[in-house]
């Protein structure tokens, strides 16, 4: 079961109420996941060709490692990504958003209530109540 689906699963079994514990210790786990960026080897001045070459091979070096890091960078983003992206669309149908607002709308109403919440989902749902309850009841 992945990540987005474990929050899914929650949210059947406890509601609401347990959606935020779950999604931060899921996004905790996901941090974890985070790469370390490599440090871009320096050519000190006053140099000796041994330490050009030595330089040249750390530069080589550190080519490959900024491509491991920028792909393990992707593959973070990408899970982060994927959570958030489940979590509103749980809220979205906790609230009735798809039922309430017409398909051209939801667009910008959807941005208008994240912009204007402090993106918890606590937040983001009360935000939603009351744009749809103001104007679309």
């Amino acid at each position: 079961m992945n990540r987005a689906e474990k929050l899914r699963a929650a949210y059947n079994k406890n509601g609401i109420d347990y959606l935020q514990f779950l999604y931060d210790e899921l996004e905790g786990e996901i941090s974890t996941m985070y790469p370390s960026k490599p440090s871009k080897p320096m050519l000190l001045p006053k140099h000796t060709p041994e330490d050009v070459l030595a330089y040249a091979e750390k530069l080589m070096a550190y080519g490959s490692e900024e491509k491991d890091y920028k792909a393990k960078k992707e593959v973070y983003q990408t899970e982060k990504n994927n959570l958030r992206d489940a979590m509103m669309e749980i809220i979205k149908e906790d609230v009735g958003f798809y039922n309430a607002v017409p398909k051209e709308r939801q667009d910008k109403v959807w941005y208008y209530i994240i912009e204007n919440s402090d993106n918890y989902p606590y937040s983001i749902r009360g935000k939603a109540e009351e744009v749809l309850s103001t104007f679309y009841d």
